[in-house]
């Protein structure tokens, strides 16, 4: 039978065992780490290798910004800016020069769209039609992209928008603006993959002005965002309107109806693939807050003070002709705050 002495003894053995053995076990870890410093300084890891086949690329320029908030804090689930890879991927944006079927199709293109098929004004690589019937409609047709503008322009004639109000729902303003598409031959594999967003607009005193409340609205604009491009996002200067989009008042008559239809798409070459290396995360953000980058939507309410909560990598799509889709880091906050900086790094910019 154990005495309670020597229960004592034997404890006191256990507690000066698990010490010792804590104490070894924390030195083996030390060790450990001390080795791998060691050889990490002796054997650094392999740089980064990137393509940079294009050379240095143009620096991004974004729209002037209408304000920014006095503070912005960093206040993410990480801690700090999420990691994002350290490489790239750059694209060459589609150019080539008017064919000669170019003209012709315009021309067909504008016939279709209610216009008198001989253009009003035309170069070598634009064609401007114009609406006998309805003056204040005009259509701007590149040669070279396809991409155009129909615009009804409201201040020569806001009778559109005058007495009609949007009276379709949600479902058939988006099934009208797909069909319309549809009809031109340009609703891409990209815009199909992409989402739509209708917004609500009212046309008062030459103004557009954005109204949450479709009772208020007297037109409804389908925007058209493309779909990613290798699971990322494509981003706008605006985050209400992208580069394709349509615009529709409450008539029924289809060359009053249709007030804006946009088409500003550059397509890239999935073959023109390069890489090049990016900037640190937290680089970008100290970029933002010294007053970079771009604040593309100040967001609502009280904006003294606003916390970042997330940033990740998206393409940046400026809306005209770019040379190279390049990506930015997107920074997002509470009420809607979204900001862009450049991701390429500097040293690979002109």
């Amino acid at each position: 039978m154990v005495t309670l002495t020597q229960a004592a003894s034997y404890s006191k053995k256990i507690v000066i065992y698990a010490v010792f053995l804590t104490i070894f076990v924390i030195l083996v870890v030390i060790a450990i780490g001390l080795v791998r410093d060691y050889l990490k300084a002796r054997v650094p890891e392999p740089g980064i290798i990137t393509t940079n086949g294009f050379g240095k690329l143009s620096g991004l320029v974004f729209p002037q910004e209408n304000s920014r908030p006095g503070i912005l804090t960093l206040q993410t689930i990480q801690g700090g800016v999420p990691e994002a890879s350290s490489v790239a991927r750059i694209y060459k944006t589609i150019s080539n020069p008017p064919g000669l079927l170019a003209s012709s199709k315009a021309q067909q293109f504008a016939r279709l769209q209610g216009f008198n098929s001989t253009p009003t004004t035309k170069t070598a690589t634009e064609h401007v039609f114009n609406d006998s019937l309805y003056p204040a409609r005009s259509l701007i047709y590149n040669l070279a992209t396809g991409n155009f503008d129909l615009i009804y322009n409201l201040e020569e004639d806001n009778s559109p928008v005058l007495t009609s109000k949007i009276s379709a729902d949600s479902s058939q303003i988006l099934e009208e603006a797909i069909t319309l598409l549809q009809s031109t031959g340009k609703f891409t594999p990209s815009l199909e993959s992409g989402i739509q967003k209708i917004a609500y607009y009212k046309y008062a005193d030459n103004e557009y002005s954005l109204v949450q409340n479709k009772l208020e609205a007297n037109l409804a604009r389908v925007n058209f965002f493309s779909g990613p491009i290798d699971t990322m996002d494509i981003k706008t200067p605006n985050t209400n309107q992208s580069s394709v989009y349509v615009t529709f008042s409450g008539k029924d008559n289809r060359n009053q109806r249709i007030i804006q239809f946009h088409y500003q798409l550059f397509p890239v070459d999935p073959g023109s693939l390069q890489t090049y290396p990016i900037k640190p995360g937290h680089v970008a953000w100290e970029e933002l807050v010294s007053g970079k980058g771009y604040v593309v939507n100040i967001g609502t309410g009280n904006q003294a003070q606003v916390f970042v909560r997330d940033a990740y990598l998206a393409f940046y799509d400026p809306g005209e002709f770019h040379e190279y889709l390049q990506p930015i880091y997107v920074f997002t906050g509470d009420r809607g705050f979204e900001a862009y900086v450049p991701a390429i790094d500097p040293m690979w910019i002109e």
